[in-house]
Order: C-alpha cells, then structure tokens, then sequence
C-alpha cells in the first residue's frame, strides 16, 4: 500500500496513536495522555499493525518512519521559535524496560539556549541531559522534569547554577510536551543581584534610621536627667564611646535601658568653659 492510500486509510484515532509509538509509553500511559481506554488504544495500535502489515511495534515504528507517517515539523514555527530572545528546549524522555524515565534526550534547542549552554548544536541535540548536567540529578530539577512529563502540571522556578561552563541564576517555565517536555527560560543573574544590592541598601539605611532614633532617645534621656543640652549629651555619649572602645549605638542603647551612666563632669566643665568664651567674646564686641 502506497503512503497516499495509507493516510487515507487512516482514522485520525489511529494517526493519533502513531505518534506515540516511538515511546516506551505503555498503551495505558497513552491512553492516559491521549484521553482515551487502554483497550481503545490497544485495538487501534493492533488495526494499525494490520494496516501497516507489521506485527510488532518496534516494526510498525520502522515503517511509519518509512512512509513519513510521523508528524512533520512545523518551520515557520521552528523558525519563530529560533528567533525569541528566551531560551526554548524541547526534551523527549529516555524510559527503562520498567516504562520508568531514566533520563531526557535533547530533540530541539533555539539559538538563545544555545548560547546559554555555550555548545554548538551537535553537541546538545541528540545528547542526554544527565550526560551534559549529572547534578540535576541530585539539585532535584530531573524528579521535577520527571513530575511534569508523567502528571503534566507545569513548572515554574528560579534557581542557581553551575556546572559544564553554565554558570548564572535563571527563572524557568516547564510543561509537558509528549512524551517529555518543553522548557522556557532565561538569565537572570542581573536581575537578582540588584535585588541584592538594593535589600543590602534598604537594610543600612533602616540601620541607620534605628541608631539614630536610639541616640535621640539616649540624648533625651541625658537631657532630662542631668539638665543639660542636647549638645552636651551627645558629646558625653560620644566620648564615653571613644574611650570604652565601643559603638556610639551600643553606648546609647544601654542609656536608654538603665544599663550605663555617663559621666556628664567633663562634657559639664566643657560646656561652662565654652559659655565663658561665649561671654568674654561678647563683652569684647
């Protein structure tokens, strides 16, 4: 039977099953991606083998590769794809005799993803993805694309990484494509690192708010204690620092909480002293 008379012979349920041939997918896991029963899903692969006049699957996929059966690509869509500034992956998964997946082979990368991993195409496509990054087995991202691929929820995260030349943080969206996933993402390393920089600015400048509100308060206290001026204070707080070799902010704290009495004497002596030139500069004139 020619590829013409084939097709046509074809129902669209049968089309759809061929697609998934190529999986070490169970008929039940095809079915359930495909919404339909094992059994339908079995009878139409079992009509499909008949039609195609194989009789295993691993020939029925041989022959549907033969007569062009699988679903061609899409370039303008490739194309567009080639042209985002975002990163695109798409991963087929490499499942073991148990139907379990051991691994993802790259079938598709854009240039922008490319040029993330720093390889040249041959050197991804085709290549398994614990072959080029063993750590996502171990960083939890391989059970994550693993969770997608079997349940298909989507995935969104952001994350630190480096090994094989990749360094850098980025933000990833994954979502189950076949037997697989597609993956979309990008850098974002200067993105957070100006949220660090600017968490470390609003932390010194609250820092700064929260010392300067305790040796007002110090002052305050000083003032009303010992009658004096908030100048005088300041300088008694400021002395007593220099000279205990410890923080203005530490000295003030424990004013304020009863814990330390300054010496007001020589800030009280220095102040007479300066209201005496005071004066004597004011009689003069």
């Amino acid at each position: 039977m020619t590829q013409d008379l084939l097709a046509d012979a074809l129902s669209d349920d049968e089309r759809r099953v061929i697609q998934w041939l190529p999986s070490r997918m169970s008929f039940a896991a095809i079915a359930a991606r495909i919404g339909m029963s094992g059994d339908a899903v079995r009878e139409l692969a079992t009509t499909v083998y008949r039609k195609l006049g194989v009789h295993t699957r691993q020939d029925a996929v041989a022959r549907c590769g033969q007569l062009g059966l699988f679903a061609d690509e899409q370039p303008d869509l490739r194309s567009s794809i080639e042209d985002l500034d975002e990163s695109f992956v798409q991963m087929k998964a490499l499942r073991n005799d148990g139907g379990e997946i051991a691994d993802f082979q790259y079938e598709y990368c854009n240039r922008a993803a490319l040029a993330v991993l720093g390889r040249g195409r041959e050197e991804v496509v085709g290549h398994y993805l614990l072959e080029l990054f063993p750590s996502h087995l171990t960083n939890g991202l391989f059970d994550a694309y693993v969770r997608v691929t079997e349940t298909g929820e989507p995935f969104r995260y952001e994350f630190a990484f480096d090994e094989g030349g990749v360094v850098g943080e980025f933000e990833i969206v994954v979502s189950r494509h076949g037997d697989g996933y597609v993956l979309a993402g990008h850098d974002i390393s200067a993105r957070k690192r100006r949220e660090r920089e600017l968490v470390l600015v609003t932390d010194q400048l609250q820092q700064a708010l929260t010392s300067r509100v305790i040796i007002e308060q110090a002052k305050g206290y000083m003032v009303a204690k010992f009658r004096t001026d908030p100048d005088t204070a300041f300088a008694a707080l400021r002395r007593h620092a220099r000279n205990n070799n410890q923080r203005l902010t530490d000295v003030a704290r424990a004013v304020v909480a009863g814990e330390l009495e300054i010496d007001m004497s020589a800030s009280t002596s220095t102040g007479h002293a300066s209201a005496r030139r005071t004066k004597t500069v004011v009689r003069r004139s």
